[in-house]
């Protein structure tokens, strides 16, 4: 569903639900020998949609190309599921409104890289952005949505367009709800 709505964004056509599925399940069993042992890593599992037709102007493609590749990598964070330590960046974006910031597209990696690159070279986990508009509300990190947890309430920014919406942020939203936490999804997530 998250391809399909990243293409109609991007002006492009989508696989089936069935064609998507049906690859993802093919490339896992391809490469089931590539999973690390429980505890080191996983498989990195990412599908592609890309304009691969012969164009140079500002057009969509004449044709596309989906595929799906894996590869075994380490924990994302080397804290494991250590708190992280973030650094808000108060003087770059990584999305704004009527955007591509809630669409899963190759445009929202590059616009963070030199944040993340200068938070990591002061010691931080990565770099945690504030809203475009205002400057002040919690969207999200380089490359992670954010959970705040104050006693039995959990605080996460709303999806309004300019946050990736995944299915590890949707997990977490319905397993805190079905442990008793109260969620508070907010578009005005104060910093």
């Amino acid at each position: 569903m998250r391809m399909k709505m990243g293409a109609d964004r991007m002006f492009m056509p989508s696989p089936s639900v069935d064609q998507f599925i049906h690859a993802v399940k093919l490339t896992v069993l391809a490469n089931k020998r590539w999973v690390p042992p429980h505890g080191k890593g996983s498989l990195y599992v990412r599908p592609l949609l890309i304009g691969s037709g012969p164009i140079l102007g500002l057009a969509p493609s004449p044709e596309y190309m989906f595929l799906v590749y894996a590869s075994p990598v380490g924990n994302y964070f080397k804290e494991g599921l250590a708190p992280i330590n973030l650094l808000v960046a108060d003087k770059t974006h990584r999305a704004m409104p009527g955007g591509t910031g809630g669409v899963k597209t190759i445009c929202n990696y590059a616009p963070v890289l030199k944040a993340q690159m200068q938070a990591k070279s002061k010691g931080f986990s990565d770099v945690l952005f504030l809203d475009a508009v205002n400057n002040r509300y919690l969207e999200e990190a380089s490359s992670c949505n954010i959970f705040i947890v104050k006693g039995n309430v959990i605080s996460t920014p709303a999806t309004n367009g300019t946050i990736l919406p995944g299915i590890t942020r949707k997990s977490i939203i319905e397993i805190a709800s079905d442990l008793g936490y109260q969620v508070n999804n907010s578009s005005n997530f104060n910093f």
